[in-house]
């Protein structure tokens, strides 16, 4: 399987290019592991862990996004294990079904790359960002998606606050990645 079927298998719920970008970035991540907010079925999940060097946590708590229009809930995560198992991924990824926060309270790993999908409103996203980014590695990448969305106005407005420490590095769509640059713990 390559990434061009991981495209295929939600048309319409995550773009090309960014399933593409997110497959390239993750694939370069030889430090730490990849954590994966959000999860719904595993298209992106499985987009980062195709040619991952790393283990993959997909943590979702199985609820929704505040706002979304999905049905979210337990048959999500029968369909998310089918396609991690069809793309050949499952020794690659786990999978953690709780709110993030909870799970970033124990977390204990060193982070190469944080992808955050979860809720969109700004109070959900700055939780997200201020619960995981101390576990990024320096240089460490964090993907957000939604950013420039007009339908998820609080991913860009938490970005603003974050702007300091996250260097533009690449966008594809609404998916936008960083560089955190966090040097001493300033967050």
């Amino acid at each position: 399987m390559n990434i061009e079927d991981v495209i295929g298998l939600y048309d319409g719920f995550h773009f090309g290019d960014e399933l593409r970008m997110l497959n390239r970035y993750a694939s370069e991540v030889t430090e730490g592991v990849i954590v994966a907010i959000g999860s719904y079925r595993g298209q992106t999940d499985i987009a980062l862990a195709l040619n991952a060097q790393v283990p993959v946590y997909c943590i979702d708590n199985r609820s929704g996004s505040i706002g979304e229009d999905y049905p979210f809930g337990d048959a999500d995560r029968v369909e998310w294990m089918k396609n991690v198992l069809a793309f050949g991924v499952g020794a690659k990824v786990r999978p953690i079904n709780l709110l993030s926060k909870e799970v970033a309270e124990v977390w204990y790993l060193e982070i190469g790359m944080l992808f955050i999908d979860g809720s969109h409103d700004y109070d959900s996203v700055m939780s997200d960002l201020s619960s995981w980014v101390p576990h990024v590695l320096d240089n460490g990448l964090i993907a957000l998606h939604d950013v420039g969305n007009e339908t998820a106005p609080g991913v860009d407005e938490a970005l603003k606050r974050w702007s300091k420490i996250l260097t533009p590095l690449d966008r594809a769509n609404i998916t936008a990645i960083y560089k955190g640059e966090f040097y001493g713990g300033n967050y």
